[in-house]
């Protein structure tokens, strides 16, 4: 049942790190519209898990919340969940940014034959844009440990057995 869950976020992410992982150098547009299409699946799928955990009978509500312990751990959990969506968005601007930045520029934009003038959308860093998204991977891979370890702390411990 667990697993099912936490299974939603494995694909988006498997895409995002193969999307960070193509050649940026000279396919700048390519490489932004597929990390585009990755993060939004992310966010997609980082929405239904987040659903998911949360839910009445999702994974947190077998949790024993009557552990104050556990109880912190599932409320930090559920923070991340929030943390890792907004992370994601800020990401899509960055992204949105530089497939702006160069995106083919129409006849329309040019005036009687003078140079375009300065772009608006300024350059982006993409080593910046692929630590961002590399740490983001980091984390979801953290987060799903941490609610796996916080299952089976839940279902391992039976307090008061052996008195």
């Amino acid at each position: 049942m667990i697993r099912t869950q936490t299974d939603v976020l494995l694909l988006p992410r498997d895409e995002l790190a193969l999307a960070l992982t193509a050649l940026v150098v000279g396919r700048e547009l390519d490489w932004a519209d597929s990390m585009a299409c990755a993060l939004a699946e992310l966010e997609e799928a980082l929405k239904e898990h987040t659903a998911l955990a949360e839910q009445a009978d999702g994974m947190y509500s077998y949790m024993d919340l009557n552990r104050p312990t556990l109880v912190r751990q599932v409320n930090q959990l559920r923070k991340e969940h929030h943390q890792m969506l907004a992370e994601v968005r800020s990401l899509q601007q960055m992204v949105h940014s530089a497939r702006q930045a160069f995106r083919p520029q129409s006849t329309a934009e040019v005036f009687d034959g003078l140079p375009a003038m300065e772009l608006l959308w300024g350059v982006p860093d993409f080593s910046a844009l692929r630590e961002r998204a590399e740490r983001l991977l980091g984390q979801l891979e953290r987060h799903e440990e941490a609610e796996d370890m916080l299952v089976m702390e839940s279902y391992g411990t039976d307090i008061g057995a052996g008195d």
